[in-house]
């Protein structure tokens, strides 16, 4: 075992709200811009799409962001 403590002080993640913010933003940009870009979409269409790909992945993104926002703080010996 790490003997980490994953239960820090409340309010601890909210710096992963952040990180979430960030990822998901980059990612929307990349897809957005390769639909209306190479696929020549309509941008209405295009946001349609990011929509669902963005509610589908919500729940793996949130958890990816935390584990980010941990890796700052836990010192890997």
């Amino acid at each position: 075992m790490c003997n980490e403590n994953f239960f820090k002080e409340p309010g601890f993640y909210f710096g992963a709200m952040f990180i979430s913010y960030i990822v998901s933003g980059i990612i929307s940009l990349a897809i957005v811009g390769v639909l209306i870009l190479v696929f020549k979409m309509d941008w209405i269409k295009a946001l349609v799409i990011l929509f669902l790909i963005l509610a589908l992945s919500y729940i793996y993104l949130f958890k990816v962001s935390r584990v980010i926002w941990l890796s700052f703080f836990i010192d890997n010996k």
